[in-house]
């Protein structure tokens, strides 16, 4: 009966708020290795008119992907980073419009503070949206 609770497809997209032209995908690539690609999220549904919150965790990204989504809360200005749309669906049960297309939108909103560290030999991107 739950056999279809794993194995979970994410997808995260950034998109620049100034150059919508600038997106970055991220996804499991579903490639064995050493120090897999992996995305953790969690979203907070609010019932009041406060705006949803969502912390996504991706383990060992890229540098050049990091620095794309790294920002950090600014002390005197009112700013925010990149839009974020966090996508999900089981593997086996997608429904998608086109291939690669997933349905099921999860989140949407910007990110308000990023940052990157490292826990052993794991890279850890932690973005509060």
């Amino acid at each position: 009966m739950t056999d279809f609770l794993f194995n979970r497809n994410v997808r995260a997209v950034f998109t620049n708020r100034d150059d919508p032209s600038d997106v970055l995908t991220i996804e499991d690539p579903k490639i064995v290795g050493a120090e897999p690609l992996k995305i953790d999220f969690q979203v907070e549904k609010q019932l009041s008119t406060e705006p949803n919150r969502a912390d996504i965790d991706i383990y060992n990204l890229s540098d050049d992907s990091t620095s794309k989504i790294n920002f950090r809360k600014p002390f005197l200005e009112f700013t925010y980073g990149r839009k974020v749309e966090i996508f999900a669906d089981y593997e086996g049960r997608e429904k998608k419009i086109f291939p690669g297309l997933f349905i099921k939108k999860i989140f949407t909103g910007i990110v308000i503070g990023a940052n990157t560290s490292r826990e052993g030999t794991t890279k850890i991107t932690r973005v509060e949206c």
